[in-house]
């Protein structure tokens, strides 16, 4: 919004019912032209511009619902979305090499003043677990630390989604999912009764920044281990565990169980597996398949 304002010339001190499409049209123009830029920036492509008209979309039309404006002033300004979808780049997963050089420069970070030593010790404990486990970025970060828990003899993070600032995506994505081997070896347990002691949230320096901190701490990472690239972020630990799950012949319910999808859209998917349920046990027998390095 403070962008709009700034790039059509406008105060913030305005009523909202100042704003008209003509106004829109030139913001639309004017991010199309790459002049919000800053130098030395690239100008932004099809979905940087379709995320933004999307956002400024989102906020006028909640005015509309609000009676603070009479029409849909932004009505027919998105792009086409053929050139937005031609545009997206598609991510890639890992490679074994490249999860090897992950896990290992994870502890060998550069001091960074900027980055506290409980900072660096939740991220190192929270990207083990996303590489592990295929979950979104949020769906840990906002994890308490009464949500690691145990059935069986099986330890599983319980996303559960509801109360003390937790929130899933969907409705499916509401899940167990288990502590991968690996992790448990390398000292998760210790780490995590250690977070219990000091604080009720199990990343309590990480999670206020939602994914936008993780994010650029790991593109630092990256770049310091040389293998960076446009198709690989954060997400790319996620698209990589679905990769290993299918090569190792888990079962696609079990898979979108584990990754918090709806299992399909056929009647069979919709009605007659709606019902289905993986116990932990089930869940931990299809993740343990899958081998990391």
């Amino acid at each position: 919004m403070n962008e709009f304002l700034s790039a059509t010339g406008n105060d913030e001190g305005l009523a909202i019912r100042v704003f008209d499409k003509a106004r829109c049209k030139d913001y639309k123009q004017i991010l199309m032209s790459g002049r919000t830029t800053p130098r030395g920036r690239r100008k932004p492509g099809p979905v940087t511009v379709s995320r933004k008209l999307a956002t400024l979309h989102h906020f006028f039309k909640w005015c509309l619902n609000s009676d603070y404006l009479d029409t849909d002033i932004m009505a027919g300004l998105a792009l086409p979305p053929k050139p937005v979808s031609s545009a997206r780049l598609l991510k890639e997963g890992f490679s074994d090499e490249e999860l090897d050089r992950i896990v290992h420069g994870l502890p060998n970070q550069p001091k960074d003043p900027r980055v506290t030593d409980q900072t660096r010790r939740e991220f190192y404990w929270l990207i083990l677990l996303l590489m592990h486990s295929g979950c979104r970025v949020m769906e840990v970060l906002q994890l308490l630390t009464t949500d690691v828990r145990q059935v069986g003899g099986i330890w599983f993070l319980d996303l559960v989604g509801h109360g003390e600032g937790r929130r899933l995506k969907n409705r499916v994505s509401v899940r167990q999912v288990p502590i991968h081997s690996n992790d448990l070896k390398t000292g998760f347990l210790d780490w995590h009764q250690s977070q219990a002691q000091k604080d009720k949230r199990l990343f309590p320096e990480l999670f206020p920044y939602g994914s936008v901190k993780t994010s650029m701490m790991f593109t630092r990472l990256l770049k310091k281990l040389g293998i960076k690239r446009p198709a690989v972020t954060l997400h790319s630990l996620r698209h990589t565990m679905a990769i290993k799950l299918e090569l190792a012949r888990v079962h696609y319910s079990l898979m979108r169980r584990l990754l918090g999808h709806s299992i399909g859209k056929s009647v069979e998917d919709r009605v007659y597996l709606s019902s289905l349920k993986y116990s932990v046990k089930e869940l931990s027998e299809a993740l343990e398949s899958v081998k990391f390095p």
